[in-house]
């Protein structure tokens, strides 16, 4: 799935603006800045990236996150 984030914070704590993030199964696969509009893309105001770590996957996997209307986090999937 293809999001545009209009401010997306990233693992560093800075804040960048305009940017695709495209995920697979809920991972986050590439972070690019945005060109153009592509087909199926979904606009997202604010999208925040958090690392997990697990057993299985010691590098870990990057995660997206958007906010619901009641404030809460939701997975972009």
């Amino acid at each position: 799935m293809l999001y545009l984030a209009r401010l997306l914070h990233s693992l560093d704590g800075s804040l960048l603006r305009n940017r695709v993030v495209e995920t697979i199964d809920g991972c986050v696969n590439n972070i690019y800045p945005f060109e153009g509009e592509a087909q199926s893309m979904i606009l997202v105001d604010e999208m925040c990236l958090e690392k997990k770590i697990s057993h299985l996957d010691k590098g870990g996997r990057l995660y997206a996150y958007s906010l619901n209307s009641q404030g809460e986090p939701v997975l972009l999937k």
